[in-house]
């Protein structure tokens, strides 16, 4: 019996030692957890970028996205990348206990094929971030807005974009490399601000699944750039493209093409239009009042897994002095709730939420 005992004790210590120490790997909301992640989305180019990155520290954010333009920090093939940004960036993360998901963005001319970004290419470029950064790169988030010509770089084509994931998928299992690979953020259409070519989201999603098998997406990616009205709007409105709640179309996409399993990621969202104006004296305490709600609204999903919200970038004038209100509001929020797994929609917004839906049904009955 003590033999048996002792044998047990140094399997035991035998796969503490050979399990791999990463800090990125264990973060809440990736494939196969269960809790809720909070993220916040910043620009490398922002100016106050140290006091940012420490306001993330302090209000709890599991998460933190940021863009890599890829033709801005590698130009030229035969040239030496920029890399002092984002090793910056890492660095910080790393020291915080930050997952980090990066999403490429601008495939430079070098590195673009005749349909779009070079598979080869591409592949490479996530091998070396991986390599590079293995203890904080959690994610990568495969061209923003590939629905559209400005986000994949040539016309849009759902089967193009899956060949890009399959022959992702099968470099990194080559390399023995694991990273979730997020299929870059969809992003809804809006009225009068689309290209000819582009395509709407679910329509889009519709057409990857036919082209691939749903273990190469455990992640679904949805972008919000124009969210209007209150988080808890339904999707059902006439504006239900820029509704914040749009996710649960995504979701029923998936959920008809057997996708159950399969998480959704909302890799970037803020503040609708009417609350953008920092001019307004009531406008922090109505971000404030909105940025909460959103959270309770997308963190009650379970196939939600992360939910980044946009602090900065640079063509955007927020500044860190107008989202610090907000964002020390949201830290009791997450705090108290990071305990938890998803939780249901307090009472509060639930209650919200029935009246106004009575009151519709009231008003559209005469």
């Amino acid at each position: 019996m003590q033999s048996l005992i002792t044998k047990v004790k140094v399997l035991f210590l035998a796969i503490v030692i050979l399990s791999p120490m990463t800090t990125a790997k264990a973060n809440a909301g990736r494939p196969g957890t269960f809790q809720f992640g909070y993220g916040a989305r910043v620009s490398l180019h922002e100016p106050a970028l140290d006091t940012v990155l420490q306001t993330i520290e302090e209000t709890g954010f599991d998460w933190l996205a940021v863009n890599y333009d890829w033709a801005h920090h590698w130009p030229q093939r035969d040239i030496i990348p920029q890399w002092e940004q984002l090793d910056y960036l890492m660095d910080f993360t790393q020291a915080h206990n930050i997952a980090v998901m990066v999403s490429i963005t601008g495939c430079p001319t070098w590195a673009k094929g005749e349909t779009g970004p070079s598979l080869y290419e591409t592949a490479n470029l996530i091998v070396t971030l991986q390599k590079r950064y293995p203890n904080s790169l959690g994610a990568v988030e495969l061209f923003p807005a590939p629905n559209t010509i400005q986000g994949w770089g040539a016309f849009p084509n759902p089967a193009d974009y899956a060949h890009l994931l399959n022959y992702i998928h099968e470099t990194l299992q080559a390399n023995s490399l694991e990273t979730d690979i997020v299929l870059g953020g969809l992003m809804p259409l809006l009225e009068g601000v689309t290209s000819p070519g582009d395509i709407h989201d679910l329509d889009f999603l519709n057409g990857l699944y036919k082209n691939l098998t749903v273990e190469y997406v455990p992640v679904i990616g949805l972008r919000f750039p124009n969210l209007v009205g209150q988080p808890y709007q339904s999707p059902s409105s006439s504006i239900r493209n820029s509704v914040l709640r749009h996710y649960e179309q995504i979701r029923q996409v998936m959920l008809d093409n057997g996708h159950k399993s399969g998480l959704i990621w909302i890799t970037g969202f803020s503040w609708p239009s009417e609350l953008s104006n920092v001019l307004e004296q009531n406008t922090p305490e109505l971000q404030t009042q909105w940025l909460q709600e959103a959270y309770h609204w997308i963190s009650s999903q379970i196939y939600v897994g992360v939910a980044f919200f946009t602090i900065s970038q640079p063509d955007n004038a927020v500044s860190l002095d107008y989202t610090h209100p907000a964002f020390q509001n949201l830290q009791q929020q997450i705090s108290t709730e990071k305990a938890h797994n998803h939780i249901p929609l307090p009472i509060t917004y639930r209650t919200k939420f029935a009246f106004k839906s009575f009151r519709k049904i009231l008003c559209s009955n005469p």
